[in-house]
């Protein structure tokens, strides 16, 4: 158990006022962030099985752009955070979280747990189907909702109270071994976009004992992401042969009370 003081965070990223849209027409795909002051594009571009993603622009308005450029054939999804993109057998998608429920953890931080998360279907021109893959539906069986979470202002690759103290990049963070989403944001890691959460998979919860006043206990498990595919969720071994398919880190943090606190 681990006895946390509070230290001032420099992993901040602010989304709370940001929504994600997915704008389809044709063979085209589009992800477009909509913030508080300025909205900004990007084109999802496949090519030899893999996606690249264009670099961001900045239009007015999602709405009036998207008339001016595609009339009203065009379709247009929206959803609070992008998770990343994927080439499956039968065509490409991008994974889109549609509803987060926060989870308070302590002092000003929380979480966001993923409640429903939409795979939104595009199929671009030329695109090569590749049995091997999963399909779309297959992914679509594995049920995420409830067990991935991602916080922003908490580094959760880390143990506490590194996890706090945080002084990589974001893209460093996307890389890391628990990352649920390592491999969906790599269009997003190469094209230099921020726009994906370093979503994890376990449980993070927080409980408040009565016996100390403004004490907490945090619970943080998280699984390593040795894999994208249904292989990993059931038990075994990876195809390598050297991990375990759910291999999962605990911590468990008690976070002593303001007033107490030394540092």
């Amino acid at each position: 158990i681990l006895t946390l003081s509070w230290k001032r965070v420099r992993f901040n990223f602010n989304m709370t006022s940001t929504i994600f849209s997915i704008i389809q027409h044709e063979k085209r795909c589009f992800i477009a962030r909509e913030g508080a002051d300025r909205t900004e594009i990007v084109e999802l571009i496949y090519m030899d099985d893999r996606i690249f993603i264009t670099p961001p622009f900045h239009i007015h308005t999602l709405k009036q752009w998207c008339a001016d450029s595609f009339g009203e054939s065009c379709q247009i999804k929206r959803g609070q955070r992008v998770l990343g993109v994927q080439v499956a057998a039968d065509a490409c998608f991008i994974m889109l979280a549609t509803s987060l429920v926060q989870e308070q953890l302590f002092y000003t931080y929380e979480a966001h747990i993923i409640k429903d998360i939409e795979y939104i279907m595009w199929n671009p021109v030329s695109f090569h189907r590749d049995l091997k893959k999963p399909t779309v539906a297959h992914i679509k069986m594995l049920d995420f909702k409830d067990s991935l979470y991602f916080c922003d202002k908490i580094d959760f690759s880390k143990p506490f109270p590194s996890a706090l103290d945080v002084v990589t990049t974001r893209f460093t963070v996307y890389s890391n071994e628990f990352a649920w989403n390592q491999q969906l944001t790599r269009p997003f890691v190469k094209a230099r976009l921020d726009w994906c959460p370093v979503v994890y998979q376990g449980v993070v919860r927080a409980s408040y004992p009565q016996v100390v006043t403004n004490a907490s206990f945090l619970f943080v498990t998280k699984r390593k992401g040795l894999g994208f595919f249904p292989c990993f969720v059931s038990a075994g071994i990876s195809p390598e042969g050297n991990n375990v398919a759910n291999s999962y880190e605990c911590e468990l943090v008690y976070i002593r009370p303001q007033q107490q606190q030394q540092q």
